[in-house]
């Protein structure tokens, strides 16, 4: 029997990753623990390659699946320095030196220079 012109075969394979939401719930909960995006990707199962791809075909805008994906993955990335700063203000307001200096140089770099009297 032959195949007719312009009739739908069922897609074989195994659904695409952007759709398991299991699976991006996992990766982006590792970015937001403050995971390189090799390690998270490594530990949810996935290939970097497909995360970069995935990251690319997001920024151009054609697919909203992958759109929301790199914003879901903006915002845990943000959430990590979110995470991060609070951590170093708490130190800081405690006393701790090093804490303060980073958040210093980071938030006010010229004064950071002008108070280690580096141009």
């Amino acid at each position: 029997m032959s195949q007719q012109v312009g009739s739908t075969k069922p897609k074989v394979g195994r659904p695409p990753a952007i759709d398991d939401q299991d699976m991006v719930d996992t990766l982006l909960a590792h970015l937001a623990s403050g995971m390189t995006k090799k390690d998270a990707c490594d530990l949810t199962g996935i290939s970097y390659g497909w995360f970069a791809k995935a990251c690319a075909i997001g920024r151009e805008g054609q697919d909203p699946r992958y759109v929301e994906f790199l914003k879901a993955v903006k915002r845990a990335r943000q959430q990590c320095v979110s995470t991060l700063v609070s951590y170093l203000q708490r130190n800081a307001e405690k006393g701790c030196a090093t804490s303060a200096i980073f958040l210093l140089k980071c938030e006010k770099p010229s004064l950071m220079a002008t108070l280690l009297g580096t141009p």
